[in-house]
């Protein structure tokens, strides 16, 4: 291919690979994972006037990515688009610098090809789409290849100086590229047994040179407590104790099979890295992974094929030494020098075909069709599957982030569980106005009539509404479902509750027996639902936990219901004080096709424990039934 086709399909690449990590991107996936709200609270502290080369919080991080993510904060805001906005402009970076590696390893057609891989493979994308350092490897690992080796093909030290520049920066993006070393020390034994010495002293001394200005500062850094680096890595290592059982040779043998296996047939199992089991290539270009793996085996003895084979194969061990194989972050190291062999395998197959056919067209037009269909693969697993897979949004911890939605939402003050603030650092991410804390087990100071209360509905509530002033109007609702990564059943992440003035209340609607009285109660049709409102009071304590009942009802009879304890079960009856006012939201699915004539609904109370239903009184103590029916109202142009 000539320089300018190849620069103008770069581009165009480029361009479509830039447009699949920047649409929707705040947003897809839904949520903020804990990571990448850490890195988002680091970069805080870096425009607070922090400067560190290494953040040792989490686990440990190098600082890179948080002070591109610092920069970006500064212009967006506190915000998911703003932690991930830069892992989407290196991954984007990373297509046109794969390009580069593939040209000057082995010609521009597959460095085009490896570009057109990257682009448009589902684990690039998705790692371009989430807040975690690891998309930057990739990046400077690629450049510092494609620049060192195209210098030393030319005889040009100041390129060979600039690939040892950008391998340094490597080394402030993320852990695995420790194991990088081995490659290119590999790789080196290789040219010296080959007797290409020559090669050798062209590039080895002013490649470590660019190599040492990068690390020097980094270096100095961490020198004084190496555990920083290590630590993570001793956490996950098949060979302690824990995470191996102590079994570390079955282990290993079982990984290295996980490993190998994960490029075309069991990916991560991991939500927040893949869609569950997804395998690095799809059925469409796994096969000429396979060609070009095997032609690169054939061809060992070229530099650039051995390169090709070692690079993925050494960038494996952080994965297979680790728990969890294969975990896409750890095996991250394999981008983007895994796809030159998939390249290569295309282009074996173009260079076959065009040997056999007459149309000189056909065999680029194959290989565009075949590009083209793991394209549409890709986007329909990722904004299809992945992006609806409930588990994505537990993975990524969306309940957080809807809470802290809601905060910033209020217009009055707010309390919030501690546990909120220290568990999920999305949280103090997201959130940003003023927050009253409520210690673990503390009561919160209301002082004021009107505000929001998000509360851990795992330990007492009921004294904190026992303790909230007298005379409010309470509006309670379950958040979001929320699940951690080892837990198996969903759970609403925190009870939220509005607090108003209790407002003045005409006539009841009804008083029932065991002194509940239902203030006011409205009913709405809207499309397929019905949304009911009720406000309800005390005269006096309620003994027995008290259930309530709203059903649909047409000429026939019952078509929709929705019982169960007030206020989804966050404002239960024996925690009702007199003179507050509760208020039940109800939403009940209308099927139209068992509908006929007009609709009512029908509210009333019963015992949770024997059923019983409660007796609707007049002001005299009279009987007047066990229930009440509430006017609907239709909503004009439904």
């Amino acid at each position: 291919m000539d320089r300018r086709k190849t620069i103008f399909w770069v581009l165009v690449v480029t361009g479509l690979g830039a447009a699949l990590r920047m649409v929707a991107l705040g947003s897809v996936p839904v949520g903020l994972y804990q990571d990448e709200a850490y890195n988002g609270l680091d970069a805080l502290g870096v425009l607070a006037g922090e400067r560190p080369l290494y953040f040792p919080a989490n686990n440990g991080r190098e600082p890179l990515f948080i002070y591109l993510v610092s920069a970006s904060i500064a212009w967006l805001g506190r915000t998911p688009l703003a932690v991930r906005l830069p892992a989407a402009l290196l991954g984007t970076l990373t297509i046109p610098i794969s390009a580069a590696l593939g040209a000057a390893l082995f010609n521009r057609r597959v460095g085009l090809l490896t570009a057109a891989l990257v682009a448009f493979s589902f684990w690039p994308l998705h790692l371009s789409r989430i807040g975690f350092r690891a998309v930057g490897l990739p990046l400077f690992t690629g450049l510092a290849l494609a620049l060192a080796w195209h210098g030393v093909s030319r005889s040009q030290r100041g390129w060979v100086v600039l690939g040892g520049l950008a391998y340094g920066l490597a080394f402030y993006t993320y852990l695995p590229v420790y194991f990088s070393p081995v490659i290119l020390g590999l790789l080196a034994l290789a040219l010296w047994l080959a007797e290409k010495r020559a090669v050798l002293r062209r590039a080895v001394p002013w490649f470590l040179l660019g190599a040492a200005v990068a690390l020097v500062p980094f270096v100095v850094t961490v020198a004084g407590d190496p555990g920083v680096i290590l630590g993570r890595a001793g956490q996950v290592s098949i060979l302690s104790p824990a995470p191996g059982g102590g079994e570390a040779l079955a282990t290993l043998t079982q990984n290295i099979g996980r490993g190998l296996g994960m490029f075309f047939w069991r990916g991560d199992t991991i939500p927040r890295h893949n869609l569950p089991g997804r395998p690095v290539f799809d059925w469409l270009l796994a096969p000429f992974f396979l060609v070009g793996t095997l032609w690169a085996a054939r061809h060992w003895r070229r530099p650039a094929a051995l390169l090709a084979l070692l690079w993925p194969a050494v960038m494996l061990a952080p994965t297979i030494l680790a728990e969890d194989t294969p975990h896409f972050l750890r095996a991250v190291g394999v981008l983007p020098f895994v796809f030159l062999p998939a390249a290569l395998g295309l282009e074996v197959a173009r260079q076959g075909l065009a040997a056999r056919v007459s149309r000189p067209w056909l065999p680029d037009a194959l290989l565009g069709m075949i590009l083209l269909g793991s394209l549409g693969w890709t986007v329909s697993d990722y904004f299809g599957r992945y992006a609806t897979d409930p588990r994505t949004a537990f993975a990524f911890q969306d309940a957080a982030t809807e809470l802290a939605a809601e905060m910033n939402q209020e217009v009055g003050p707010i309390w919030a569980s501690e546990r909120f603030r220290r568990e999920w650092e999305s949280i103090p991410f997201l959130v940003t106005r003023e927050v009253h804390w409520i210690p673990d087990g503390a009561l919160p100071e209301v002082a004021v009539e009107a505000g929001a209360l998000f509360l851990w509905p795992y330990e007492p509530v009921a004294p904190i509404v026992a303790a909230l002033p007298p005379g409010v109007r309470l509006t309670g609702w379950r958040g979001p479902p929320a699940r951690g990564d080892l837990e198996v059943e969903p759970y609403p992440l925190y009870w939220g509750y509005l607090l108003e003035p209790a407002r003045l209340a005409s006539e009841p609607v009804a008083c029932f027996s065991d002194g509940i009285c239902l203030l006011a109660a409205t009913s709405t049709r809207e499309a397929e639902r019905v949304e009911v409102s009720l406000v309800w009071t005390a005269t006096g304590p309620v003994g027995a936990d008290t259930l309530v009942f709203a059903h649909l009802v047409d000429e026939v009879g019952l078509v929709g219901q929705l019982d169960g304890p007030p206020a989804e079960g966050t404002l239960p009856t024996q925690w009702w004080r007199p003179g507050d006012q509760v208020v039940d939201r109800r939403l009940i699915e209308v099927p139209d096709s068992d509908v006929t004539g007009r609709l009512q609904v029908v509210v009333g109370l019963y015992r949770s424990d024997n059923g019983e239903r409660l007796a609707v009184m007049d002001s005299d103590g009279r009987l007047l039934g066990d229930s009440v029916t509430v006017v609907l109202t239709e909503v004009p142009g439904r």
